[in-house]
Formats: C-alpha cells, sequence, structure tokens
C-alpha cells in the first residue's frame, strides 16, 4: 500500500467521522448520521449471526485482534456476546476515538481497546492471538498477500483468521465510472435493472483520496491463503447465483468451485467469506494482553508509557488510543501528536 494511499485514508475518515455527527456535510453521496447507525445496527446483526457460526468451530476467541476496525463495533459485539479480550485495530485515529459514541448508540455496552495501527506492520509480537478477523478491509490493499501474511506471524498456532465481506473479481464490467454509496438516480434505475454491476464499480468517494478499492480474483485468493492448511471457504456471485462452498484439501490448485459455480463467479463476481487455521497447538495461557504490545520497528514490549526500551522512541496516545505506528510513518500521517525536541 502506497503512502499516498494511507494518508489518504486518513483525511478521507477524519472528515467522514465529521459528517456521521452531523457536524457537517462533507460528502452528498455517503451516509449521514441516521443513515449510518441504520447500516452499523446491520453490520451488528450480520457480525452476531457470524459469531453464532463461528461458535461451532472455533476453540475461543480470546485473545483476539480486528484489523480496520473503524469504529469497534464489531469487536464490541464480540466482547459482548463472548467475554474476550483483545484488541480493535485501525489506520485511522479519527474512526477509533468514535467508537464510545456509536458503542453507546447501538447499545453495545462496552468499548473495545483500540490501537491505531499499520496493518502492514502490526506492533505486535509473533503467535499472539487465537482469532484474528476483519470485514471489508483487505479490498483496500493492492494485493491480500502481505497483509494475511503479518496476519498469519501474529496468529497463534493452531489460531484461526475470519475474513468476510470482501470482493471476488468478474470477468466482464466495463468500468465506465465509480458508484457512490448512496447511488444517484440512474444508478438505482440501472441497478433495478440488474445491469449496473457490469457498467461500473463502487468506490467512487474513498479513490478521490487515493483509496484503494481492488477486486481480487480467486488465484490471488488461492495465493495469498497459501500458508495456511485449513481453509474452508465460501463465495456468493452477486447478485446472485449459487453459492460456492470450497474446502482446501490440497497445497496447489484448490480453489476450484463446481463448474456451474465457477461460471456464475466468473461473469459476475461476488462476495468471499473464509476461516483459516493456522497449523500447530499453542497450548493456552492466561497473560494481560498489553503484554503482546510491542514497538512496530524493534519488535520489542513497550513500557506503560509506550516507550520502547531499544529505540527510546515513545509513541503518542490520544483520547485513550494509543498510535502504535512506526516513527517513520507516524510522522507523514500523525505529525501534530509527536513531541519535538
Amino acid at each position: 500500500q502506497k503512502l499516498k494511499s494511507k494518508i489518504g485514508e486518513v483525511a478521507y475518515r477524519s472528515k467522514l467521522v465529521r459528517q456521521y455527527q452531523g457536524r457537517r456535510v462533507f460528502f452528498e453521496n455517503e451516509p449521514d448520521k441516521l443513515q449510518i447507525i441504520a447500516s452499523l445496527k446491520e453490520r451488528v446483526r450480520k457480525t452476531k449471526h457470524d459469531l453464532y457460526q463461528l461458535k461451532k468451530v472455533v476453540a475461543t476467541f480470546s485473545p483476539y485482534l480486528e484489523i480496520g476496525a473503524e469504529f469497534g463495533h464489531r469487536a464490541g459485539v464480540l466482547e459482548q456476546k463472548n467475554k474476550t479480550q483483545g484488541f480493535a485495530t485501525d489506520i485511522s485515529l479519527e474512526s477509533l476515538k468514535m467508537a464510545p459514541f456509536f458503542v453507546k448508540k447501538l447499545s453495545l455496552g462496552k468499548v473495545p481497546k483500540r490501537i491505531c495501527v499499520d496493518a502492514n506492520n502490526m506492533p505486535f509480537a509473533d503467535n499472539s492471538f487465537n482469532f484474528v478477523f476483519c470485514y471489508q478491509t483487505l479490498h483496500h490493499f493492492p494485493d491480500p498477500c502481505l497483509i494475511i501474511e503479518e496476519v498469519y506471524r501474529v496468529l497463534k498456532p493452531g489460531g484461526y483468521f475470519f475474513v468476510n465481506e470482501e470482493p471476488v473479481k468478474q470477468s466482464f464490467n466495463l468500468n465506465l465510472w465509480r458508484r457512490p454509496t448512496k447511488l444517484r438516480s440512474f444508478e438505482k434505475l440501472l441497478k433495478f435493472l440488474l445491469i449496473l454491476p457490469f457498467l461500473s464499480r463502487i468506490g467512487k468517494t474513498e479513490t478521490g483520496y487515493s483509496i484503494l478499492e481492488e477486486v481480487f480474483d480467486l488465484k490471488t485468493w488461492e495465493n495469498s491463503l497459501s500458508k495456511f492448511e485449513n481453509v474452508s471457504l465460501e463465495i456468493t456471485p452477486y447478485p446472485f447465483g449459487p453459492h460456492a462452498k470450497v474446502i482446501k484439501k490440497s497445497t496447489k490448485n484448490w480453489l476450484k468451485p463446481k463448474l456451474h459455480e465457477r461460471l456464475f463467479i466468473f461473469v459476475l463476481g461476488g462476495g468471499i467469506k473464509f476461516l483459516a487455521i493456522k497449523k500447530g497447538f499453542h497450548p493456552s495461557k492466561k497473560s494481560k494482553i498489553d503484554n503482546l504490545i510491542v514497538c512496530p520497528k524493534c519488535k520489542v514490549g513497550l513500557t506503560k508509557n509506550l516507550i520502547c526500551p531499544k529505540c527510546r522512541f515513545q509513541y503518542p496516545k490520544v483520547s485513550g488510543v494509543p498510535i502504535l505506528i512506526e516513527k517513520g510513518l507516524l510522522k507523514k500521517l500523525y505529525p501534530q501528536y509527536l513531541k519535538h525536541d
């Protein structure tokens, strides 16, 4: 992910959260306060459904890590329903700062621990988490492989990695324009006629800020999951078609749905979700989750004041949210929070 994309993500989200608060309209075709709350309620409902299904196979959710957590609402559901501990992380500090506001609006009770991070270089020790998850996040990177490698690093042997609401590339799309979140009148008509997905792609507002809105083909998804021995995966064509369910049974060329399912996916694209398990076994030990935090540069534990004992850099903490991003990148994204000698 290029620097301009990370800078764009921070700038875009800082404006969007103000719009969500009803303070000012920056983007006419993005949700307002009432609309985002309605949308978050639907995301909470879907998260509860996913967790209900995951409980049947996941041994333990704690400690957990959420990547691209935004307002921490999904992590809030996880903690509310399962009495777990972990971290909700995002590169957008302003989004994480809004967690108490939305947790209250959604009646989730507890605000999860939040950390502002760069997903390419997460401030956690190797083999830290039993459960890592993300929604609508991986398509903001040029390739999911590097992020999933970082997930694999921080995941304990025997740990689970769950992903949902990510796109699968369709073969036919004229890509004549990018459409916003709130469809305009002509786009609503084209959607009703079932031809909108063949003419345009999502992400108009985001791409204007250099935020990536990628779609990956099945081969890319297969390669990104190569390190995981056990993977169960489901692909749902959009806007219709049979659900394809695949279980990894070999190391190469395993992501092959049935022929008629591949045809729908090839033409329509769709959404993908999967549960991957890291090989091995890690005995469960109870310890403070703060002990999992390390300096993103030196990979050694931080003091209570967020000082690295090796490089002596003190990471900032804003509104209760530590910003644990490597110093060079931190200067580019959040220079206002650095102490000047």
